[in-house]
């Protein structure tokens, strides 16, 4: 019954899928008068691009890689740039494999002489209701040496890091011959290493696989497992574990969560859905776990989706209905709390309720919720966010009117859109997909689109971290700051 099932599958395009790896950590924001000091200072660009870009880059030594629009329409570039003066070195056309409403995938490998990217490369085929074949390339980004990994197959699944040092790159896909490979790849010489799979199954990242599994039915059943140097770790079925498949749900997406400073100071008005009330030792890995939101109907229904909490032995610690992504997507706090939403009803309902919700980690209680103007259209909609907010303040929409939160006293403040800047989500459209995809976002004045590209200090910083360099879209050009 194999076959069959590989047909239907590869004929129908996966749901997308979003993987992040998100670390915990506590930090303490700048005093008032270091941050009032830092905002009047501000920073001017040292460099921009000449072309147009859709999104800010990502910064991998000295180099920048972004996404451009293509020769041709509907084309989609992945560019490699200079750090240090902005010039384009090379181009090659990018494909999302499938994950059409997702921002751009690629795995960068690391090695001691060189770094290399490893993605899926659009072959300018026209897709129908299927993703066609594609090619997997290595490019090197010192040079834009690229190199041919596999030709016109089947992807399953995101490139993800592997082997010692995570030097090396794998991923599944379906040859030729219509079987489910496994290639470890060294991205230098683009050589494999093929082993056929005991079972089908997509890379999730960090480990995480989805395996499918034939039961002979129209829409087959799955296995989400953790692998670990070709050794399960665990496994959950995920029709039991969340009440439907992973690969079958409209959205999806992991966070691997570890518990930091604070957050044991909890609140039971709200508990988890088994009653728990322990941490849950998670072996080896620490005080760790795997967070999975998935939509279980349509984007306009607020109380959708399944939360749930994976520790690193493959215990399910706790599951919470009603909770997704939150302004943006599932977010740190600080104190180690995550950020999440909780909905109830239809968007734009007279009735509809939404909620901010800081949960404890590894127990999934509540430790504060602050009421929140539900959406107006879905869930999901993307929308402008505020940049350079102190730690612990987002800005939210409550009756009507944008205002700061504070989210560990609940206090709210008037948000000034004219003395502040914010991410505007950018999209493109893409010749295969039937909706833009979201590409990134550039950084405008949340009271509209100025001419100064100038930043401030503060946020610079912010960007930077450790870091010498920060790039950010601004128009449909990149800019580069300079610590």
């Amino acid at each position: 019954m194999v076959r069959p099932v590989l047909d239907r599958l590869r004929h129908r395009l996966f749901a997308p899928l979003l993987v992040f790896a998100v670390l915990l950590t506590a930090c303490s924001p700048p005093s008032a008068g270091d941050r009032a000091a830092d905002e009047s200072t501000p920073v001017a660009p040292v460099w921009q691009t000449e072309g147009t870009y859709l999104s800010s880059g990502s910064i991998y030594g000295d180099r920048v890689l972004a996404v451009s629009p293509g020769a041709e329409p509907g084309r989609i570039d992945l560019v490699g740039l200079d750090i240090g003066t902005g010039r384009e070195l090379w181009r090659y056309g990018w494909s999302p494999n499938g994950a059409l409403d997702m921002a751009p995938r690629w795995t960068v490998i690391d090695r001691a002489d060189d770094a290399f990217v490893v993605f899926v490369e659009d072959g300018g085929e026209p897709w129908g209701d299927y993703v066609p074949p594609q090619s997997l390339v290595s490019v090197r980004l010192s040079d834009g040496r690229r190199t041919v990994i596999e030709e016109r197959v089947y992807m399953r699944g995101y490139v993800d890091t592997c082997g010692p040092e995570e030097s090396k790159a794998c991923v599944g896909i379906i040859d030729h011959a219509d079987q489910w490979i496994g290639l470890e790849i060294d991205p230098d010489t683009g050589v494999a290493t093929r082993k056929p799979l005991d079972q089908p199954h997509a890379e999730l990242g960090g480990g995480l696989q989805v395996t499918i599994v034939d039961t002979g039915a129209a829409d087959p059943d799955e296995e989400l497992r953790m692998v670990r140097d070709g050794r399960v770790l665990w496994t959950l079925d995920s029709r039991e574990t969340f009440g439907r498949t992973i690969l079958g749900a409209q959205t999806a997406a992991w966070d691997r969560i570890r518990k930091g400073d604070g957050g044991s100071d909890r609140n039971t008005e709200s508990e988890a859905e088994d009653g728990s009330d322990s941490n849950t030792d998670s072996g080896a890995e620490g005080d760790s776990a795997w967070l999975m939101w998935v939509r279980t109907g349509d984007k306009q229904d607020l109380g959708a989706s399944l939360l749930t909490a994976v520790s690193a032995t493959g215990e399910v610690l706790w599951q919470r209905r009603g909770m997704s992504e939150c302004l943006g997507a599932m977010g740190v706090e600080i104190e180690g709390l995550v950020r999440v939403c909780e909905g109830w009803g239809q968007a734009g309902a007279a009735d509809a309720r939404f909620e901010m919700v800081l949960l404890d980690p590894m127990t999934g209680y509540t430790v504060r919720r602050h009421r929140l103007d539900p959406p107006e259209t879905d869930v999901e909609a993307a929308g402008q966010r505020a940049a350079g907010m102190p730690t612990g303040h987002k800005v939210v929409t409550v009756d009507g009117t944008p205002q700061v939160l504070d989210t560990r006293t609940g206090a709210l403040t008037p948000f000034d859109p004219t003395t502040q800047l914010c991410w505007d989500p950018v999209t493109a459209a893409f010749r295969g997909a039937k909706d833009a995809l979201e590409m990134g976002y550039r950084v405008v004045p949340c009271a509209g689109e100025g001419t100064d590209r100038t930043l401030p200090r503060s946020l610079v910083e912010q960007w930077t971290d450790e870091a010498e360099w920060v790039t950010v879209l601004r128009g449909d050009k990149i800019f580069a700051y300079r610590r």
